[in-house]
């Protein structure tokens, strides 16, 4: 008689063979965890009446910036919780000449290892030098959120780097061994959020974003 061995997450027991699919979940678990987070009915918000037209840049960086604060003042900090935010705000507010067909409001999903910025607060950076930055000493496991903007329209003179801005939450976890799935998911649309979600949701980020986070660095900073 094969052994069964316990869910991660319940106390079901299930087959080798299943553990090694859903990444040691039983399938119900499996299921819940690669479900794309719950989002709310987009609404017509006062802000929207008041700027049909979408935000300038740097409103919607005090706003991002105040995004951030709202996650970092939760109570219990998950990934789940900040990509939801993220994605309601990438589909709810549009930004003065982000111009979707030039790749100029995209939403950038990311997973693996890294050695995070340590920030205590959210912090626009882009008046920041790079020996201004603190970096963890230790790789941590990761899963990375960013916003990056261009609101050049379709002018041509205007150089990416010198236009672009990067809106970040980089939310960490235990320390990295070396067996991280690193992955790289760009939406380039608000239609795309969908498909691209059920592709981010491999059992390693679906794990991840379960746990409450260990370091949490929100962030504005220059493409270039």
């Amino acid at each position: 008689m094969t052994e069964r061995i316990k869910c991660l997450r319940c106390d079901a027991m299930i087959l080798p063979q299943t553990a090694r699919a859903t990444g040691g979940t039983c399938m119900p678990c499996h299921h819940k965890m690669t479900s794309p987070p719950p989002l709310p009915t987009p609404a017509r918000l006062p802000r929207q009446l008041a700027f049909p037209d979408g935000l300038d840049i740097e409103m919607a960086v005090r706003e991002f910036l105040e995004l951030g604060r709202s996650i970092q003042a939760g109570n219990q900090i998950t990934g789940r919780i900040a990509l939801a935010k993220v994605l309601t705000w990438y589909r709810d507010t549009r930004i003065v000449g982000a111009d979707f067909g030039e790749d100029g409001d995209m939403l950038l999903l990311q997973s693996g290892s890294t050695q995070p910025l340590e920030l205590s607060e959210p912090k626009d950076l882009r008046n920041t030098t790079d020996s201004e930055l603190s970096f963890a000493q230790q790789s941590c496991r990761y899963v990375d959120f960013t916003r990056q903007v261009c609101a050049s329209g379709v002018d041509e003179e205007v150089e990416f780097d010198d236009a672009a801005v990067k809106m970040s939450i980089t939310l960490g976890f235990e320390p990295a061994d070396g067996s991280e799935a690193s992955s790289s998911i760009w939406i380039c649309s608000p239609d795309e959020i969908d498909g691209a979600i059920r592709e981010f949701m491999t059992p390693y980020v679906s794990a991840l974003i379960e746990r409450p986070v260990k370091s949490l660095a929100i962030f504005v900073s220059r493409c270039g």
